[in-house]
């Protein structure tokens, strides 16, 4: 799926707790952060490059931590960011264990942030498990990946897909 997918299903499922200027920053930022967090492995660009595609969230993430106590798991989340973004694409960042790990840490910084992230990134593998190429689910104890091969990443059915969830986006938070 393309990037914009991934973060329209995301931000479409989660559109229905914002109601105030301050639940779209933490439930935007998470969710952001959860759908998009699993690609930071894409073969596309180098790693620097990578890390510029959620730059901006992590930058909004340590002004939100920074006005808080919970610096070490930031640390955490940096350091299994790095360590993700130099893995093959779609092995440690696309499993169960990958999800778990990145949560457990924002939970440490925001329970509520959590929540949203992990629904953001359970969404990212799931919509990933609806392409041909699959996911690997339970890497790095099992590397068979699990595919519905119902959707090509990049086709007319993953923009219309990302497009329709951009809609129902912009709807609910209209309301």
């Amino acid at each position: 799926m393309l990037r914009k997918t991934h973060l329209a299903t995301g931000l479409a499922a989660t559109s229905v707790f914002i109601r105030t200027p301050k639940d779209f920053l933490i439930v935007g930022l998470f969710t952001a952060l959860g759908s998009l967090m699993p690609d930071i492995d894409a073969p596309a660009a180098n790693v620097l490059k990578r890390l510029k595609y959620i730059s901006y969230l992590v930058i909004l993430s340590f002004i939100y931590i920074f006005f808080s106590d919970k610096v070490i798991p930031f640390i955490i989340i940096a350091i299994l960011t790095v360590f993700a973004a130099t893995r093959k694409h779609r092995t440690f960042t696309h499993s169960i264990l990958s999800m778990l790990a990145f949560t457990a840490c924002i939970a440490c910084i925001s329970v509520k942030g959590a929540m949203f992230f992990i629904v953001g990134y359970g969404l990212h593998l799931f919509c990933d498990s609806l392409t041909v190429m699959g996911v690997p689910v339970f890497y790095p104890f099992i590397e068979k990946r699990f595919s519905f091969s119902v959707i090509k990443t990049g086709s007319k059915e993953d923009r219309m897909l990302g497009a329709l969830c951009m809609l129902i986006f912009f709807g609910i938070i209209a309301i």
